[in-house]
C-alpha cells in the first residue's frame, strides 16, 4: 500500500503534519502505542491542542495515495531472534530520484501484536538516523535490516508492515511516503536474477551422411536466442562429442564444421552451447555416418538374343559390351567368359573382349546352348542363347528305272 501521511492541507499549520508513519495508527499525539489498541483509535489530537476526527484525516491520506503510483518495489520478511523481532526490506528505487540521507529516507519497521503496535526505537528511525542502509539511486535495489528488540511477536495475530518515507522538500518537513508492504515470516528470499538465460530458438536438425562424405557446414545464426540481450553476442561453442573417432566438429563464428574419418561408419552426439552474459543452454543432436552399401553383383542388362543359321554359314560376331551392367561398380571392369556349350561339334566358341565369335562346322545342323558369365567385384551373373543350325537344302533330282538309265528322255 501507498500511503502519503501529510495531510496536505493548506489550513493545516506545519505543526499539523503527521511526524512519522506510525502517528498516523495513534489514538492521540500523547498516546502510548505500545499499549493503545488499533481497535480504539477514532480520533486523532494535533500538536496544537485542537481535535479532529481521525477516520477524516486517515481516509483523507488513504485516498490521496491510492491516486498515486508506487515510488518502490519492497520485498520484507521477519523473524523471531531471542527476545528481538529482525526485519529484513529489500527496497528497489521506483521514485525517478535518489533516496537517502538529502531528502531524509527513512525506512520504518511496525510490528502488529494482538491488535497493538511496536515500532522500530526513535534511534533508528528519527531525521537524523540516516535511515536507509544505502545511498539508492533511480532503480538501485538495496536490502537492509530493522531490529525491534525486547518482543516476542510469535502467534499467529502477528504481523509486520515496513514502510519507507522521505521529504521531497526537506525545507517544509513534509513528509511522504514512498511505498509500504507487509512483510512474511521467515527468510527473506533470495533475489531474483535479473538476467534471463538464452533459449534454443531453432534446434539444430539431425544429420546423416554417407561413409567418406565431404566436409558439412551448419549454419548456427538462428539457433539460440536471448530474450533480454542481443542475439549477434551469443558465443556459440562445442561442449560434447560422444565419439571423436567418428568426426571433428568445429566452429567459426556461426559456421559449425563436421569433419568425418575416413573410413568410417556409426553416431555421433554433438553438443552445441550458447553462451550469453554468463549463462547458457545446450542443444543436442545426432550424427548418423552411413557404412557403405553391399557390393552388388552385375546384372544382365540386354539378354542374348537366340539366333539361327543355315548349315554351313559364316562365322557369326556378337557383340557383348551392352548385355552386362554393374549397379555399383564401373561396367567396363566386367569380365565374360563362355562357360557353356552344350554342342561343341555343331559350333565353336572364341571369346575375345566384349567380341564373342561362333565358328559353325559345315557339315552339321542342330541346335546348341551357349553359357556366358560376366564377373564384376567377385560377384557373377549368366546368361545364355540358343543356336540352331538348319540343313542345307539341296537341288531336286530324278530317279529312273534301271532300264531307262542313259537313254534320251523326251
Amino acid at each position: 500500500m501507498f500511503v502519503e501521511y501529510s495531510t496536505g492541507e493548506p489550513a493545516h499549520t506545519q505543526s499539523q503534519m503527521y511526524r512519522h508513519f506510525w502517528d498516523i495508527f495513534r489514538a492521540n499525539g500523547g498516546g502510548n502505542s505500545v499499549t493503545t489498541p488499533m481497535i480504539t483509535v477514532d480520533e486523532f489530537q494535533w500538536f496544537d491542542g485542537t481535535k479532529q476526527q481521525f477516520d477524516k484525516e486517515y481516509s483523507a491520506a488513504i485516498d490521496r495515495a491510492q491516486r498515486r503510483r508506487a515510488g518502490a518495489i519492497i520485498e520484507t520478511a521477519w523473524k523471531q531472534n531471542g527476545n528481538d523481532v529482525v526485519v529484513q526490506a529489500r527496497i528497489t528505487n521506483k521514485l525517478g530520484q535518489k533516496l537517502g540521507a538529502a531528502n531524509s529516507a527513512q525506512l520504518h519497521a511496525i510490528l502488529w501484536v494482538e491488535q497493538k503496535k511496536y515500532y522500530s526505537p526513535d534511534a533508528a528511525i528519527k531525521d537524523a538516523s540516516g535511515g536507509l542502509c544505502a545511498e539508492l539511486e533511480n532503480e538501485a535495489t538495496a536490502t537492509c535490516q530493522i531490529t525491534i528488540p525486547g518482543v516476542n511477536a510469535a502467534g499467529p495475530k502477528s504481523h509486520v508492515t515496513v514502510a519507507l518515507d522521505y521529504l521531497p522538500d526537506p525545507g517544509r518537513r513534509q513528509w511522504d511516503m514512498v511505498q509500504t508492504a507487509n512483510a512474511m515470516e521467515g527468510e527473506l528470499p533470495a533475489p531474483p536474477d535479473p538476467d534471463l538465460p538464452p533459449t534454443v530458438f531453432s534446434p539444430i536438425a539431425d544429420v546423416t551422411v554417407e561413409q567418406d562424405a565431404d566436409p558439412m557446414v551448419i549454419d548456427l545464426g538462428g539457433v539460440f536466442t536471448d530474450p533480454d540481450n542481443d542475439d549477434k553476442d551469443i558465443v556459440k561453442q562445442v561442449v560434447a562429442n560422444s565419439w571423436p573417432g567418428l568426426l571433428t566438429p568445429s566452429i567459426e563464428g556461426n559456421s559449425l564444421t563436421l569433419t568425418f574419418a575416413p573410413g568410417m561408419s556409426g553416431d555421433a552426439e554433438i553438443t552445441i552451447r550458447g553462451v550469453s552474459n554468463g549463462k547458457h543452454v545446450d542443444d543436442t543432436f545426432v550424427v548418423t555416418v552411413l557404412p557403405p552399401p553391399a557390393d552388388q553383383p552385375p546384372v544382365v542388362a540386354n539378354p542374348l538374343a537366340d539366333r539361327t543359321v543355315e548349315q554351313g554359314a559364316e562365322p557369326l560376331v556378337i557383340d557383348l559390351t551392352d548385355t552386362f551392367s554393374d549397379p555399383d561398380n564401373d561396367p567396363t571392369g566386367i569380365v565374360k567368359e563362355v562357360v557353356g556349350n552344350s554342342n561343341t561339334s555343331l559350333v565353336t566358341t572364341r571369346l575375345e573382349g566384349n567380341t564373342l565369335t561362333l565358328t559353325f562346322s559345315p557339315t552339321a545342323f542342330g541346335s546348341a546352348t551357349i553359357s556366358l558369365r560376366a564377373s564384376s567385384n567377385g560377384l557373377t551373373v549368366e546368361d545364355r542363347f540358343e543356336v540352331t543350325v538348319l540343313p542345307k537344302e539341296r537341288p531336286p533330282s530324278i530317279y529312273l528305272p534301271m532300264g531307262l538309265r542313259g537313254q534320251r528322255l523326251r
